[in-house]
């Protein structure tokens, strides 16, 4: 359902604009897919999975101030104030029907964002991510304040790194400098209880994900009026890189679950 209460000016188009970036142009009968990315990285890597999806799916990248082409911008402050904006971008565009997927810190931001719109979002993909009240982790908060070749190292545990990139010098303080903004920024996030909200929720992760648990997954269930499930899937904490194929079945089907639950509840208007 179209996103209402919140708004903020942006610009339009094909590509990129303030805060979206796109792999192809918008249409006018499209639902859209808002991407929010891990720390670190970079929400228009997502947008190669746009092939993929079903036509009437227009993935769009949101891209942070401070990272990326908006890199000369000052880098957020807290996560309260990033997400407002962001959830005021998104309502701007109040005549699409969309959803929200966020991997690791991009979750937490997804879930935000999807708190502040209450309703709006139509389904909500977490992905690889603890739960709102585990965030941030005692391993996230140590890793924040850690030296540099230290912090990288723990980085490439979390298969964040190429282990072999991990050990060198330049990598190290030039990966370091920008991760480390991120992790500081999810150390400072501190959860704030709200009841259950009507956007549905469906959680994923890859079984050999270090960092994040299936039970953690299923706590999701406690913040959402609908829960889609939580499953473990092939690969670690970045299993989508090795198999992309299962991220786009569970986009696909978090989108089907979401439309099938609209159409049950429309039986009884």
């Amino acid at each position: 359902m179209p996103a209402t209460g919140v708004a903020s000016r942006m610009n339009h188009g094909f590509g990129q604009n303030h805060w979206f970036t796109t792999a192809r142009e918008a249409r006018p009968d499209d639902s859209v897919l808002y991407c929010l990315a891990h720390a670190g990285g970079n929400a228009e890597d997502y947008l190669r999975w746009q092939s993929g999806l079903s036509n009437d799916l227009l993935m769009k990248a949101v891209i942070l101030p401070g990272t990326g082409r908006r890199y000369a911008e000052d880098y957020p402050a807290d996560i309260n104030t990033l997400t407002d904006t962001i959830a005021a971008a998104i309502a701007q565009e109040a005549d699409k029907t969309f959803y929200l997927f966020g991997h690791s810190m991009g979750a937490i931001l997804a879930w935000e964002v999807a708190k502040k719109l209450r309703t709006s979002a139509n389904g909500l993909l977490i992905s690889a991510s603890l739960s709102p009240t585990e965030i941030p982790s005692p391993r996230i908060v140590k890793m924040a304040e850690m030296d540099n070749h230290t912090f990288i190292q723990e980085v490439a545990y979390f298969n964040g790194i190429d282990a072999n990139l991990a050990h060198n010098p330049l990598i190290n303080d030039i990966v370091s400098e920008k991760l480390k903004r991120d992790f500081k920024l999810i150390s400072g996030y501190r959860h704030q209880y709200s009841a259950p909200i009507g956007t549905p929720i469906m959680a994923i992760v890859g079984e050999n994900d270090a960092h994040v648990p299936l039970e953690s997954l299923l706590k999701w269930q406690a913040h959402t009026q609908y829960f889609f499930g939580a499953k473990q899937v092939s690969g670690n904490h970045f299993y989508f890189n090795d198999y992309p194929e299962i991220i786009i079945n569970a986009i696909d089907e978090i989108i089907r679950q979401s439309r099938k639950k609209i159409d049950d509840n429309s039986i009884f208007i």
